[in-house]
């Protein structure tokens, strides 16, 4: 089967996941963590009715938000469904799980999902002795991955998206997003957008995940998991050694081996000039030794 027709199938299976529900339980917390930095987080877990719903809220701050509910395990709407979600600048998590416990109604289903998102700025600042308005060039990079299962052979019932619009003061930068899925559970995009020392960002990152369960012939379709809860990251990269993107909080953005693999021109031409004498010293010693 062809990919468009896999993608089809999964659009089909994903919206069809609400159709049957009966009970559901939804829950977000807003807060704001030091202006203007925000954290946003959404849990909902649908199964069938007269569910029993437990939700746990998170830490003040960028906590973690939780949700389960379960469905009576020997009704005709077995099921259970649970959620949870973190937000942090930079940084995005989430979970989604449902099954159906063998109900013996065809076709109900249970849903989980989870939102979470972050809203922050930053702005580039260049090293000591660098002018504002100098050219640089940005690079924002969204990396995610998750562990996803449950579905037919050409659908996938759980899946995450992540989605970045990113705003220079008033004026549309970009918008970039990746989806991943048990299909594809990596997803990594880079933008790269010119600016100068001295301009300012703002960014929203949002990670949605979501898994579904179908009482079907199917074994595949019973249950499925998506776990985002190890990346969701977002990194601002300055491509020179003359600046650095730094949030408005104090966050650095910059991706943690990026500083490691390049070294500034300074510092190469040091390591240059050390290796020079090494080997000066190196064949003095062995002109000595032969002498």
């Amino acid at each position: 089967m062809h990919a468009p027709s896999k993608f089809f199938l999964l659009t089909i299976a994903l919206a069809a996941l609400g159709t049957v529900a009966h009970a559901s339980d939804f829950f977000c917390n807003n807060y704001a963590a030091g202006a203007p930095a925000q954290h946003f987080q959404c849990v909902q877990t649908t199964v069938g009715p007269g569910a029993v719903s437990v939700l746990s809220s998170d830490q003040a701050g960028a906590g973690l938000l939780s949700a389960a509910s379960v469905s009576a395990g020997s009704g005709p709407f077995a099921s259970t469904a649970s959620a949870s979600a973190e937000a942090s600048p930079g940084l995005l998590r989430g979970f989604a799980s449902a099954e159906m416990l063998g109900g013996s109604i065809p076709e109900a289903q249970a849903v989980a999902r989870s939102d979470a998102w972050f809203a922050a700025g930053g702005t580039v600042v260049g090293a000591a002795g660098i002018a504002a308005g100098t050219p640089v060039t940005l690079r924002f990079t969204i990396d995610v991955a998750g562990i996803f299962v449950g579905g037919a052979t050409f659908t996938a019932l759980s899946e995450a998206n992540v989605d970045l619009v990113v705003t220079r003061g008033n004026v549309f930068a970009f918008e970039s997003r990746a989806t991943i899925n048990r299909f594809q559970p990596t997803g990594f995009v880079t933008t790269d957008v010119a600016a100068l020392v001295g301009d300012s960002f703002e960014m929203l990152m949002k990670l949605h995940v979501s898994a579904g369960a179908v009482n079907s012939a199917q074994p595949g379709n019973t249950m499925s998991i998506a776990d985002v809860r190890n990346t969701g990251h977002l990194y601002v990269d300055a491509l020179s050694s003359d600046a650095e993107f730094i949030g408005s909080d104090g966050h650095r953005y910059a991706t943690p081996t990026l500083a490691a693999a390049v070294p500034e021109p300074a510092s190469l031409a040091f390591m240059v000039a050390g290796l020079a004498c090494i080997g000066t010293l190196a064949r003095r010693r062995r002109r000595d030794y032969v002498s």
